[in-house]
């Protein structure tokens, strides 16, 4: 019904003037109820629940992977999105790609700069340290 734009209550409140103001909402409402039974049907398929980990690291990485995926697609072929769809498949594959390969290399990215940070903050606290202890002699 959305896809074709068709607004069935619209079509079915139109004689009811008072209530036109509600038509918005309760298109709205749908939407969010569709989908909310849609993810209770997946809620037990393991790879959205990991890609649901992941929406910190998809949001951060959407613009370069997005920039870079158009490029390299330029490079092999004329790449166009002319459907919604379409647009909608690009997204899933691009999600999927995160989920698979970049996401696991940069958290091992992370780590070894979260261990690394650590590292300094611990020897920049030892020689603030012995410095206090050198003042007070």
């Amino acid at each position: 019904v959305l896809y074709f734009r068709i607004n069935l209550y619209s079509r079915m409140l139109q004689n009811i003037d008072y209530i036109k103001w509600f038509i918005p909402l309760l298109t709205a409402l749908t939407v969010i109820l569709f989908f909310m039974q849609v993810s209770y049907w997946l809620r037990n398929v393991q790879l959205f629940a990991d890609m649901g980990r992941d929406t910190l690291y998809f949001c951060g990485n959407e613009m370069p992977i997005n920039a870079c995926t158009k490029a390299v697609l330029r490079l092999c072929f004329d790449f166009k999105i002319p459907t919604p769809l379409s647009g909608l498949l690009y997204a899933a594959i691009l999600l999927f790609v995160q989920h698979r390969w970049i996401v696991p290399v940069q958290t091992k990215v992370m780590k070894k700069f979260q261990k690394s940070i650590e590292l300094f903050f611990q020897k920049w606290r030892r020689c603030n340290d012995d410095g206090m202890d050198r003042s007070e002699n």
